[in-house]
């Protein structure tokens, strides 16, 4: 019971936040009632949930057998404290209430005929008398529109709730009000005309067109289409319409009790994106811009300044209207007459705008798209994409966007084009694109019209070719008559007129249309005798067929001697990041070059984009693929480096593990959304495609990415590896066993043999190795299959296959779910992965499965259990990892339940549940004490949790580089961040020796004294395992209160974070960590307030991830820094720079700002982890404790007085810049200015003037 009266506590103590709110806000003269209606919706889900406790509590306490006057005390206080919510719900609802009533007592319109023509009404109270008749008031007709059920609803609800009227009344009414023929009229019609079946007719409505989450669907598409609408629309846009639509489907949806909150976030960045140029640009220099509204009163979003600018837009527009209506010339009206009369294809606005707005002050140009690809970077006359389309779809494509026939360019016909060009091929006035001799229908033509003139051509023939320099070569296909064939192709500048290889030309039996008499000026200044040389018309295809093109090649005995391919390096890596994929790899099949491509071909075949490596080296794109140049760093072609190389590959692939370990639980919540979105598809589609056999296993297909399966069969492969294995189990002994657990899988069902008369062609063969674990209880040896393995550069089976989610990211929640109650247990599902079935039509294709499918049918089969086995199967699904179950309970009998029931549900699906392990006093064997949990260490009698440390000997003698310091750190594993002071010190000594240029396997000498120093560390890692963490958390049944206090601090070479929870008893207090986190600060140089600010962050997100996994979201929560200006950026909340500004709104959107507190240096926890230390400091400082002080009463706390350095503060405040547009205007001078142009003159005669004046008068 008193377990249960600790969940109550935090639901009252946000039930009384929640009332003191309201009540604050009844207090104003003008409450916000967007503010009430969220808090009265807030508290009517806490009324619940504090129900559902008062309920079990009282339930408990009839169990215990209390007396009745506790019983009696008890039902008293829950019955004041809900009393307490009803009086201050009557009081908000009141605020919602209509200030008149209808006559009758009802705010129906339809009640009585006569209320129509009545002249009297009752307003606050006082009766007052109209000397006019109201007319009178049509129902509205509802012709099954969603669109329209809001306003119609609202009016035929005063109808529905006219308790004077009867229901057969009503149900005329509602026949009424709906459109013959229509759908809801249908709906209706389904029901009998009768008293009784109005109800069931008003709820089939409701139910059809009425659902609150429907509608919100619909109006939220609504916007969407909208939105989408105005950017792609080609037509003058209309502010005003585009406002009104906005404005009405938003009060649509907040009719809904859909607040603006809500939909700023996804709407904002749509509404801006559709708004054209020059009011984008009026929008971002306006004072409502980039303004924070979080601390208004009500608060704002930036989609309610946007609203606010678009508002104030359309008001002035129609100002600007209404002041020049009326005035315009004579001369404009005609010319305004003239034009609608006179047809145009390209119409011309009516008016230009000649005032100055705030939009005028934009400068730029627009990038217009290519015609054919769609595709900015390019002019249409230039695209490579129209040189495979032929000339009258080319002029479709023209006619269709209203493009001129020469220039491709809008606004005027062909006929009255002024281009100056002619086309260089036929001397024709049109551009390159349009020429029909360049189109593929009539490419012959172009062929058979080749010169027979004799040439001499320029020609760079190196009869030695550097390996360490790679030349522009790609694969391509090479296609003719006979036969299609894989060739090598270079491109090179430095020459004119393509070739092809004899070889090649012979065996695709390409058709001579031509020859020439040439010679060729080679290298150095020599040349050749003058000799006949035939041409071909050769057609080249990409090697994914989607690119053809036909070339004019000249026949060469051989193009050139041997070219070096594209070697193995880390360059191979950066491209695959950018999606670059070459052809012409080392692992290409394809011997010396066969066709060369010079300049006559080359400006038509390249893209014109180019990607430059940090090596030097660069990737140029054609149609035909990617090609690589430039000099290559440090190759040799060496076996030796070539195995460097591959070992390479693996050591950076390890630093980014390394780095996602440690950002596990700190990520951006925008990366966790995108993920969120990805693997919610892949879901879908297994949901789709699972399915249960007659035994009851559950049948699943693998998740191909593009639902195909083109991968190679990988027989050799697999071959080769089983001997390998098979000779090396037979050494050790373990090849009986080994071949037994493939003997007890076909017995069981779990695989089956191929048959000798089965050869298809479409499977894949899984090569597997043995894994020995002597220390393992279940299986010592198992088989472990590769499904990564590739031959050449085909894809491997998982390179097919969808990931699903990444399950390191499950285990710090599940750690502290392991850590929050008293008992903490574990088990394990015996051949787990075994136990599904794979479909038929996949079968061929592996031997073994990937995670997420185990993870995505246990989901699905607990999600089906019936209703009284929920709870625990909500338990257990919160408890899995992989094969894992990881939770805690509070007693014995909660567990003996727990696991009966659990055993039994996954019994149901064929999987058995087993190895069960416990908190214990005290076990048989000593063995047994110890169990691994995710990777850590478990002291079952003692209740500790230790990570463990491997027992490896450094040898400073020998050579110590960066890959054996990365390879003996990442064997230290600690999700939780228990040793991450410790562990921070090599992190930073791998840091020091990328910024000192050292490569991964080259030796690390005393210059840098990294390799004593982590000498010296790792002989004292064996200390770490000494540091025991208490697993039950919460350490106390009878709590009082619990508070979570986050720390957070940085230093010049890091920041950290770490999370500590507080548990008051009736025995006093105990402080426990329970996440910590450190990282390396940026190579960049940042200043440590910066850094500090880093460090909020990562603790803000830290504490997020905390609550969530604990599901304790109503618990007090204190943060902590040491830093007074990043305190002071995120208290006052102003209008930051782009970095300090963006953080700053992250932090403020996950805590209380109000709870943010400064806490000396000396006292901040999270100065060991941002500082590192060595594992014997760590030792003596025992620093998951948590600090001495925070066990004292909250008025012995640091007060969190300190001075604030305000230029320090004010360095990252946002810089305002004013614009003004200078509107320059030429006035007539007067008539005496213009007589002479000497001032002397003027003066002259001014003065004549008045003296004339004056003796007139």
């Amino acid at each position: 019971m008193e377990q249960l009266k600790f969940e109550r506590k935090p639901i009252r103590s946000s039930v009384t936040r929640t009332i003191n709110l309201i009540e604050s806000e009844l207090t104003k003269e003008t409450p916000d009632r967007h503010t009430l209606r969220c808090q009265l919706e807030k508290l009517e889900v806490l009324l619940t949930r504090i129900n559902e406790v008062d309920i079990k509590i009282l339930s408990s306490m009839r169990a215990d057998g209390c007396s009745e006057k506790e019983y009696e005390e008890e039902s008293l206080s829950i019955e004041e404290y809900e009393d307490k919510i009803r009086n201050t719900k009557v009081k908000a609802e009141e605020m919602f209430v209509p200030s008149f009533q209808l006559p009758g007592g009802s705010q129906s319109p339809t009640n009585s005929a006569a209320w129509y023509d009545s002249v009297g009404t009752s307003l606050n109270g006082e009766s007052k008398r109209r000397n006019f008749k109201l007319p009178k008031i049509q129902l509205r007709k509802f012709n099954g529109d969603m669109k329209d059920w809001l306003s119609w609803w609202s009016q035929f609800k005063k109808i529905h709730e006219d308790d004077t009227l009867a229901d057969s009344d009503k149900f005329d009414y509602l026949v009424q009000g709906m459109v013959i023929g229509s759908r809801a009229r249908d709906v209706v019609d389904v029901y009998p005309h009768t008293e009784e079946n109005y109800p069931k007719a008003i709820a089939a409505l409701q139910e059809r067109f009425g659902q609150p989450k429907l509608l919100k669907q619909l109006y939220v598409r609504e916007l969407l289409k909208m939105v989408i609408q105005n950017a792609k629309s080609k037509e003058d846009f209309q502010l005003c319409k585009m406002y009104d639509k906005l404005e009405s489907h938003l009060k649509a949806l907040e009719s809904l009790n859909v607040s603006h909150e809500q939909m700023a976030d996804f709407l904002y960045p749509m509404v801006e994106s559709s708004l054209p140029e020059d009011l984008l640009v009026a929008w971002q220099r306006s004072l409502f811009y980039g303004h924070d509204g979080s601390q208004s009163n009500p608060p704002q979003s930036e989609l309610d300044f946007l609203l606010k600018f678009l508002k104030k837009e359309v008001e002035n527009e129609g100002q600007r209207s209404l002041a020049k209506s009326g005035f315009e010339t004579d001369e404009k009206k005609k010319e305004a007459v003239k034009q609608k009369k006179t047809f145009s294809r390209f119409p011309k606005p009516e008016y230009e705008s000649d005032y100055p707005t705030g939009a005028g002050l934009f400068s730029g140009h627009s990038t217009s798209q290519c015609v054919f690809c769609k595709k900015s970077g390019h002019q249409s006359s230039v695209c490579h994409k129209a040189g495979n389309m032929t000339l009258n779809e080319k002029k479709e494509v023209v006619k269709k966007n209203k493009l001129c026939l020469v220039c491709l360019k809008p606004g005027h016909f062909a006929r009255d084009c002024t281009c100056q060009w002619n086309c260089v091929a036929c001397e024709v006035k049109h551009c390159k694109a349009m020429c029909p001799l360049r189109s593929v229908v009539d490419k012959s033509s172009e062929l058979e019209a080749s010169s027979s003139a004799t040439r001499t051509s320029a020609a760079n023939f190196n009869v030695a070719c550097r390996g360490d320099v790679l030349l522009k070569t790609l694969v391509v296909k090479a296609c003719g008559p006979k036969a299609v064939t894989s060739v090598r192709l270079i491109y090179d500048e430095g020459s004119q007129l393509s070739n092809c290889g004899a070889a090649t030309i012979s065996l695709i039996g390409s058709k001579c249309i031509g020859h020439e008499w040439g010679r060729n000026v080679l290298f150095g200044g020599g040349v050749t005798d003058v000799k006949k040389i035939n041409k071909y018309a050769v057609d080249l295809k990409s090697l994914d067929g989607h690119v053809k093109k036909t070339l004019v090649l000249r026949e060469a005995a051989k193009i050139c001697g041997s070219i070096p391919r594209v070697p193995a390096g880390p360059w191979i890596q950066a491209l695959r990041k950018k999606n670059i994929w070459l052809s012409d790899y080392q692992d290409s099949y394809v011997d010396n070059p066969e066709i060369e491509v010079l300049i006559d071909y080359w400006g038509q075949l390249v893209t014109g984009k180019q990607v430059k490596l940090r090596c030097g080296l660069i990737a140029v794109e054609t149609i035909f693929g990617w090609t690589l140049s430039g000099p290559v760093p440090n190759i040799n072609t060496n076996d030796t480096v070539a195995m460097s190389c591959i070992s390479l590959f693996h050591g950076e692939a390890s630093v980014q593990c390394l780095w996602n370990l440690d950002s596990i639980g700190i990520k951006d919540p925008e990366e966790h959304k995108s993920k969120r979105e990805n693997e919610e598809e892949t879901k879908r589609h297994f949901l789709s495609t699972v399915s249960r056999n007659k035994e009851g296993r559950y049948t699943v297909t693998l998740p191909w990415i593009d639902g195909a399966q083109k991968i190679p069969d990988n027989k050799l492969v697999a071959e080769k590896r089983l001997i390998g294995t098979t000779a090396k189990l037979k050494a050790n002994g373990n090849y009986k066993f080994y071949d037994q657990i493939f003997v007890d899988w076909e017995k069981e069902g779990i695989i089956e043999a191929v048959s000798e008369e089965d050869n298809s062609t479409l499977c894949h063969y899984l090569p597997h190795r043995a894994v020995i674990k002597e220390e393992s209880l279940t299986t010592p040896v198992r088989p472990v299959f590769d499904a990564s393995c590739k031959v050449g550069r085909n894809p491997s089976l998982n390179d097919c296959l969808e990931k699903g989610p990444n399950l390191l990211e499950l285990i710090p929640s599940l750690l502290l779910r392991f850590r929050e109650r008293k008992l903490g247990v574990i088990s394990d599902v015996r051949k787990a992965f075994q136990m599904i079935e794979v479909a038929e039509a996949d079968r061929d294709f592996l031997r073994f499965l990937c995670p997420f499918l185990l993870g995505a049918v246990i989901e699905l089969h607990l999600e089906s259990v019936k209703e009284e086995l929920r709870p625990i199967a909500t338990v257990l699904l919160k408890s899995l990892y992989v094969d894992n179950c990881v939770t805690s309970l509070d007693s014995i009998e909660e567990y003996e339940e727990f696991r009966t029931h659990a055993t039994s549900i996954m019994a149901d699906a064929k999987m058995e549940l087993r190895q069960w392990e416990r908190t214990a006093v005290d076990v048989p064997d000593a063995k047994q004490q110890l169990t691994r949990v995710l990777g850590l260490k478990w002291d079952k009698v003692q209740d500790e949790l230790f990570v463990d440390i491997p027992k490896v000997e450094l040898q400073l003698q020998g050579k110590l580089t960066k890959r054996v310091i990365l390879s003996l750190v990442q064997q230290i594993f600690d999700p939780m961040g228990y040793l991450s002071p410790a562990t921070l010190v090599p992190k930073l000594m791998l840091q020091k020796t990328w910024e000192s240029k050292k490569t991964w396997d080259e030796d690390l000498d005393d210059t840098l004294d990294i390799k004593s120093e982590f000498g010296e560390w790792w002989r004292q890692t064996s200390m770490l395992a000494e540091v025991k963490i208490p697993r039950w958390a919460f350490r106390s049944e009878l709590v009082k209160s619990v508070q979570f206090h986050v720390f957070s601090d940085a230093s010049g070479a890091a920041y950290a974070a770490a999370v500590f929870v507080r548990v008051e008893d009736q025995k006093g207090v105990t402080v426990q960590l329970l996440q910590a986190k450190a990282r390396v600060a940026p190579l960049k140089k940042m200043t440590i307030p910066r850094l500090e600010l880093l460090g909020c962050t990562i603790a803000a997100r830290l504490h997020s991830s905390v609550v969530e996994a604990l599901s304790m979201d109503g618990v007090e929560t204190y943060f902590w820094t040491d830093s007074m200006t990043a305190l002071s950026w995120i208290q006052r909340n102003n209008e930051w720079g782009t970095f300090v500004g963006n953080r700053v709104k992250e932090i403020c959107s996950l805590t209380k700002v109000e709870n943010c507190r400064h806490v000396p240096g000396v006292m901040n926890p999270a100065d060991l982890p941002s500082r590192g230390c060595n594992p014997a400091q760590l030792l003596k400082s025992r620093w998951w404790e948590g600090p001495t002080w925070l066990r004292g009463s909250s008025e012995t706390w640091p007060s969190g007085q300190a001075e604030v350095n305000e230029d320090e503060v004010l360095k990252e405040k946002k810089k305002n810049m004013t614009t003004v547009k200078l509107v320059s205007t030429s006035q007539e001078a007067p008539w005496y200015l213009r007589r002479y142009s000497s001032y002397y003159m003027n003066v002259r005669l001014v003065d004549e003037n008045c003296q004339a004046l004056c003796q007139t008068e």
